[in-house]
């Protein structure tokens, strides 16, 4: 299959020549749903799967494109490739895919919105009536939020918890005499993910006190 620059291009106006509302809109919801998987897949290893098969396609369309000559392995090689690596995605996102319809299924948005935030200030409260016995106790704390930078390759690193967050839970995780003081506690949404995390060190030089 040798398909040349100029014929993309035509092909390119001749789409955007015959946008219309209703083109509109396709885009939009297309965007809307690409953008919730890539929420929903955000922070886990799927992420990394998904980056590189977009560098790999990318690359075999490129090479297809841009090279002026005959190669008709090379064409085969990318005509069979291609299709199978997107029906592989399915099976290698089946864990996310799952999730996803999980979501769908459960509770409405409404609801879904208030039982969350609800778990939210249950979850500060807890954090902060943890900080205040620990620092009581003059017991050493460190707990981070993930936000928008994923943070699994952190928690791999300790041990996996999925525990929902309470004062005597901290209070026990950060005991000196316990196996799992000894690291960070990372927190993801409202759940606490891992104990014992090992983060990279401070770049930042600041002088002693």
């Amino acid at each position: 299959m040798n398909i040349s620059l100029e014929q993309v291009i035509q092909q390119l106006s001749y789409y955007i020549a015959a946008l219309n509302w209703e083109s509109a809109i396709d885009i939009a919801l297309v965007t809307l749903i690409i953008f919730s998987l890539m929420r929903l897949i955000r922070g886990t290893r799927a992420i990394q799967v998904l980056r590189g098969f977009l560098i790999v396609a990318t690359m075999l369309w490129a090479v297809l494109l841009l090279t002026p000559l005959d190669l008709p392995a090379l064409n085969w090689l990318i005509d069979q490739t291609l299709p199978a690596m997107f029906l592989a995605i399915p099976v290698i996102f089946q864990p996310e895919l799952r999730r996803a319809l999980e979501r769908v299924g459960g509770a409405s948005g409404f609801w879904r919105l208030w039982q969350r935030r609800n778990q939210s200030n249950k979850m500060i409260t807890s954090v902060v009536e943890a900080s205040r016995r620990l620092s009581q106790r003059r017991h050493g704390a460190l707990i981070v939020f993930e936000q928008e930078t994923g943070l699994q390759e952190y928690i791999d690193t300790g041990v996996a918890l999925d525990a929902k967050p309470s004062p005597e839970l901290f209070l026990t995780l950060f005991n000196k005499n316990t196996e799992l003081h000894d690291g960070a506690i990372i927190i993801r949404g409202e759940m606490i993910a891992a104990a014992a995390c090992v983060m990279p060190l401070s770049s930042s030089n600041l002088s002693d006190r």
